[in-house]
């Protein structure tokens, strides 16, 4: 097939009359794309999430996958085991054949972690899949693969590299750091050649970044249009970020146009776009680690979260787990001083939901 013959195709969730219509689980997704999947010949079909950073040759798994005659075949690597019930679990024999499979276990049985990769026999895995659907049940890995693993020919395709599931908070900043320490954490986008598309963002209109005097910057990513007053350290700064004199931003992602004004401390800290951090604040995680009274289960980890467009006024501080919703301004704020676990929210939103 030629390059002029090939496309990417997305394939977003389509709306329906109500929820029950949208995704309830991976397979269903797949089953809900049957149209798409079935415009094809093809005998094996490749299946992807879109929640993970890494780099991968295709081509070794699927023929590992035709020469062991497999119909599903699940990509896997081993994960940290205190991580471990985190992921799908597969357990193998001599051969890579999965035996077993456990689905994000309280006690995993080892620590061999599926990648959410898969290759699958096309017309077997659709019809299977279609009969889970019939009787509720929507998941790859908590349903389709236990119910493949009797009929025996599920493989384990062992894979070596960088690979990160983003699919947590913490996992994402974690990730984003990574990418400051190429030669140790084996993650480098510019030998995967990745590159950031300067016209649709509009970078190439941003000036260079600009570090006056005062500045100081270390193993950080500063992008276009920023300017830098104060100390930046392990930091990813996004275009046209401004950091003022004496301040001093740490271990933190701070998205396009955000400014951090003079003489602030920032630390640990998740900034969307176009936050606006007033002078003297200081946002670093404390020793008391409570979770985040508004998500528990999702902010835990001690980072700090500051939504789109929101304001911190001067001399605020914030603790561990804090969070301040999009669009809070300086009438939101009834306490500069947040403690751990704390959120602001503005009257834009209602349960969480924005109106």
């Amino acid at each position: 097939m030629s390059a002029r013959t090939r496309e990417c195709r997305i394939l977003p969730p389509t709306e329906g009359v109500s929820a029950k219509d949208w995704y309830k689980g991976t397979a269903h997704a797949v089953l809900k794309n049957k149209d798409f999947i079935y415009k094809g010949n093809e005998d094996d079909i490749l299946i992807l999430s879109g929640d993970h950073i890494y780099q991968m040759d295709y081509r070794p798994m699927i023929q590992f996958h035709r020469k062991k005659k497999s119909v599903f075949t699940i990509a896997t690597m081993p994960v940290p085991m205190h991580e471990a019930h985190r992921f799908g679990i597969a357990v193998t024999d001599n051969s890579n054949q999965i035996i077993e499979f456990q689905e994000k276990p309280e006690t995993p049985k080892n620590n061999l972690g599926s990648m959410g990769i898969y290759v699958a026999k096309r017309d077997a895995v659709m019809k299977k899949i279609a009969e889970l659907a019939h009787d509720g049940k929507h998941d790859i890995g908590a349903h389709l693969v236990p119910s493949l693993i009797p009929e025996g020919r599920v493989y384990a395709f062992p894979h070596e590299g960088y690979w990160r599931d983003v699919g947590t908070l913490d996992s994402y900043w974690q990730t984003s750091m990574d990418f400051l320490y190429p030669q140790k954490s084996n993650v480098d986008l510019h030998r995967w050649n990745m590159r950031t598309n300067m016209e649709s963002t509009h970078l190439c209109l941003r000036p260079p970044a600009r570090f006056e005097k005062s500045a100081f910057v270390t193993q950080s990513t500063i992008s276009q249009g920023c300017r830098i007053n104060g100390k930046v350290y392990r930091s990813i700064l996004a275009p046209g970020v401004v950091v003022g004199k004496g301040a001093e931003v740490v271990n933190s992602i701070v998205f396009d146009d955000t400014i951090i004004e003079n003489n602030c401390r920032i630390h640990h800290t998740i900034a969307d776009k176009n936050v606006r951090i007033c002078q003297y604040s200081e946002l670093i995680p404390t020793e008391t680690n409570c979770p985040n009274d508004m998500f528990p289960e999702h902010l835990t980890s001690g980072l700090i979260l500051l939504g789109k467009d929101s304001l911190i006024p001067e001399k605020s501080k914030l603790g561990s787990n804090c969070l301040v919703y999009p669009f809070v301004k300086k009438c939101d704020w009834n306490l500069k001083t947040l403690k751990s676990g704390c959120s602001v929210k503005t009257s834009r939103y209602t349960n969480g939901e924005q109106i």
